[in-house]
């Protein structure tokens, strides 16, 4: 059974979320905290102000949370992020999330790369026509359309299954719980959410197609927006809540030193996120360079500033910033 997902409710609408481990900086031994991710129409469709939403969460929006053996697990709702982009892409909320005196087991790995056309596809979730008590869930699976949009960051798969388990049921009575679920490939590998399904009039799918975010998007958005960090490990995330965490008003200095192709500018690149557009590294190429990397949080538009001097030039600048340095040493 997969323990990463949640049913989300508001007083009239369901829909399924996605749960992953976060540090934060209130983590102890007793509690254990993770980031719930889930589709932001889900509230905007019942027309809750966001305001509201953020003065009490408790009041609008309900999570169930369950261990392996269908139990619902206790929690207490640490934080909420609501973003204001009305972009298809940015249909995410995420609350974070303290369960005390219990771990959750996710088994599943996660993946960034931008899947193949026609590849296999599952997704997991709460139907729009579960109610009360009842915490039966659906698998569906599917295979990718040749089609995406918005630069990737929104792909679309068509359901291969037969869900028309109800006769007397619509289409979206079935799906609408579905948003927010997450959508896997082969190995239980996470690489999306669902965004929503499209309807015709009569509130029918006939072509069977439901809209993902990749995941990758989905953490870039929320790290943008600075409710989050993260590093990918591998087929693994680290995830860390920042948001209302107070940033150190102090600026860190490094200075880092080494021979000739010792891996300096390889060691410094790793902190970077962009770190593959960076081609500073290897065979010695940055040993008559003087660079300043200046890392932050986020930067909406990295940038950076190059100057060439001649062997001359770059004796003479040299020379002077070693005799500065060295006189406010003395003096």
């Amino acid at each position: 059974m997969l323990t990463n997902i949640v049913r989300v409710s508001t007083f009239n609408s369901t829909a399924t979320g996605i749960i992953l481990p976060c540090q934060f900086e209130k983590s102890n031994e007793d509690t254990n905290f993770y980031i719930v991710i889930s589709s932001l129409h889900l509230l905007w469709n019942n027309g809750i102000d966001k305001e509201r939403i953020l003065e009490n969460v408790e009041d609008y929006i309900m999570l169930d949370i369950f261990d392996p053996n269908y139990n619902r697990i206790e929690y207490s709702i640490e934080d909420v992020f609501v973003g204001d982009s009305l972009l298809k892409e940015d249909d995410v909320f995420a609350i974070l999330v303290g369960i005390k005196n219990f771990t959750l087991t996710l088994n599943h790995n996660i993946s960034f790369e931008e899947p193949l056309p026609k590849q296999r596809v599952e997704t997991y979730g709460f139907p729009g026509i579960i109610t009360g008590e009842t915490i039966d869930k659906i698998s569906l699976c599917g295979e990718l359309e040749l089609l995406s949009n918005f630069k990737n960051a929104v792909l679309t798969y068509r359901i291969t299954d037969d869900y028309h388990h109800y006769s007397d049921l619509k289409d979206y009575q079935i799906l609408e719980g579905l948003s927010g679920s997450p959508v896997f490939t082969e190995n239980n590998t996470l690489i999306g959410i669902n965004q929503s399904i499209p309807y015709l009039e009569n509130e029918g799918n006939p072509f069977k197609n439901i809209y993902f975010i990749t995941l990758k998007h989905v953490m870039n958005y929320l790290r943008e927006s600075g409710c989050i960090i993260y590093e990918q490990l591998g087929t693994a995330l680290k995830i860390r809540w920042i948001m209302g965490t107070p940033i150190s008003g102090e600026d860190l200095s490094i200075l880092v030193i080494g021979g000739s192709g010792a891996g300096k500018s390889t060691f410094i690149k790793s902190f970077a996120l962009n770190n593959d557009q960076i081609n500073s590294s290897g065979d010695g190429q940055t040993t008559r360079t003087e660079i300043e990397y200046k890392l932050t949080r986020y930067q909406k538009k990295p940038k950076v500033e190059v100057t060439f001097y001649s062997k001359d030039d770059f004796y003479k600048t040299d020379c002077q910033a070693k005799c500065d340095s060295s006189s406010e040493k003395d003096s």
